[in-house]
């Protein structure tokens, strides 16, 4: 494993670490309406560490940190689900298996999973949305020395083709639009990218 995909995933794991820490608090907070009381402030270090080692161990199992973070989609989100919900199980044994001086509100328990998890499914896209955001920038600012390209087939194929072609600004290319022969696709969009016409249309 080279250095910069360990330094790459120890980045991940501490984000999501602190993004858990962050979502029992703030689970905290709502639970007892803002006040911290005084039994919980002394249990929150065991608390910190079932609720981040449950879910650190949740996303090692379902394999979320061996993703390329540059190429996730919706069909990862299940493995963040598998993850949390491994983790849910864990805190829940926890809690069950604690003494009545170490265990806490079920109520607690339930807003910090649901917390967790729209916190963990965020953090694996972030990455991916900062690309593109650094992406759309550089096209725009050489976006003038660019050769205006049209894309022939606007169907999955196609719409890899043009993904490459926007996600690569070292190719030279600026994406016009897809030309198809589909009738029905005429006028749509693609990934923000109209449907300029068919094959006839071409000379315009």
């Amino acid at each position: 494993m080279s250095i910069q995909r360990i330094r790459s995933m120890i980045r991940r794991q501490s984000v999501d670490a602190l993004l858990s820490a962050a979502s029992l608090v703030v689970a905290i907070l709502v639970v007892f309406e803002g006040t911290i009381p005084a039994e919980v402030l002394h249990n929150l270090g065991w608390m910190l560490l079932v609720g981040v080692g449950s879910a650190f161990f949740g996303m090692h199992w379902a394999g979320s940190y061996r993703k390329v973070s540059d190429f996730v989609g919706l069909h990862d989100v299940g493995g963040v689900m598998r993850g949390s919900l491994l983790a849910t199980v864990l805190v829940v044994s926890a809690n069950l298996m604690a003494t009545p001086t170490w265990s806490v509100p079920w109520s607690l328990v339930t807003i910090y999973v649901l917390l967790s998890m729209l916190a963990l499914n965020i953090s694996m896209f972030t990455n991916r949305l900062l690309r593109e955001g650094s992406l759309h920038s550089e096209r725009r600012s050489t976006s003038s020395s660019r050769r205006r390209v049209l894309v022939y087939g606007a169907g999955r194929a196609g719409a890899l083709v043009a993904r490459d072609i926007r996600e690569s600004p070292e190719l030279g290319y600026e994406l016009v639009g897809f030309l198809d022969d589909d009738p029905a696709k005429h006028g749509k969009e693609i990934a923000g990218v109209p449907v300029l016409g068919g094959r006839g249309d071409l000379h315009k």
